[in-house]
């Protein structure tokens, strides 16, 4: 949930699109929409005709450049845009920062939506929330019966204080000693035997399901834990070199992408540029890489 001053004093509902129910009904109602990611494009045109006024509030707006593919790309976009949304909307609709820093949205009748007389983009920031109404940075006061928090997850959702390895140190503190995040294709780590995780460090994709992520690293421990299962032997641990050697793999290739190199986003690590969240390459790499394991990197006892 993001921090918004005052939204504890909100007297309608507060609503994650992650936690969305069907039954909600906003006829006539004046909602607002906090985010304009992913979430948010698709949020906006399924309500749009039953509101009574729609206030969508931008959270990132950047500037930068990109190399020469990456611009046409971009450039491709760009007039999408300005054929089709309003002319009013497209310095908002069109972002500065290299493509790829963020996750492209596909437009699923959003830039239709903004074409509605009930429909109101704001670059503005929030700067406080009342009991029936938004107030932003500039001042202006929105009147609200429901608001709509379509601003993403928690991505650093791994509880590494509370894990504490054969050693006797934390998980937390591991990282710390390594310099970030991070974990051997994506599931496991030195000194934490026996202990795998899904959906782990640099696991994410802008361009992949997060379920195609899911299942490789479940098939990825299925195989490494079959010999425990099968009781012929009781420990498996990742070595520590080839623990090292993937997230220095990780780490190199990432930095000579947009996702490290020219912009910032919350997968990156502000103190030391380290990307915890993204994985570099391709989805059918990702795939041979845990469904073949290399049984030499593993340690069994």
């Amino acid at each position: 949930m993001p921090i918004l001053p005052g939204l504890e004093t909100f007297e309608g509902p507060v609503v994650h699109t992650a936690k969305w129910n069907k039954e909600y009904d906003l006829r006539g109602l004046n909602v607002a929409v906090v985010g304009n990611g992913c979430s948010g494009s698709q949020v906006v045109p399924a309500v749009i005709d039953e509101v009574s006024s729609l206030t969508q509030f931008i959270r990132f707006y950047n500037d930068s450049k990109g190399d020469k593919l990456r611009e046409e790309r971009a450039s491709r976009s760009r007039k999408y845009i300005t054929e089709n949304a309003p002319e009013r909307y497209w310095p908002l609709l069109t972002p500065g920062y290299d493509l790829g820093c963020r996750r492209r949205i596909l437009d699923n009748h959003y830039i239709r939506s903004l074409r509605s007389p009930r429909m109101k983009l704001v670059k503005d920031s929030i700067s406080q929330v009342d009991s029936k109404s938004v107030v932003t940075a500039s001042g202006d006061k929105y009147p609200v019966d429901f608001v709509i928090l379509a601003t993403g997850f928690e991505f650093t959702q791994w509880k590494a204080d509370s894990v504490i390895g054969r050693r006797g140190k934390s998980l937390k503190q591991l990282w710390d000693d390594r310099g970030g995040i991070g974990a051997y294709k994506t599931v496991a780590m030195n000194e934490f035997p026996n202990m795998f995780y899904l959906l782990g460090p640099n696991s994410g994709s802008g361009h992949t399901s997060v379920l195609f992520a899911i299942e490789c690293s479940v098939n990825l421990v299925v195989r490494i834990a079959r010999p425990i299962l099968q009781r012929q032997a009781s420990i498996v641990e990742v070595r520590k070199g080839a623990e090292v050697e993937w997230c220095d793999t990780i780490q190199t290739a990432l930095s000579k992408t947009v996702l490290t190199r020219s912009c910032s986003n919350q997968y990156t690590d502000p103190k030391n540029g380290w990307n915890f969240f993204s994985y570099p390459f391709s989805s059918l790499s990702f795939w041979v890489g845990t469904r073949f394991p290399t049984m030499k990197h593993w340690e069994y006892r």
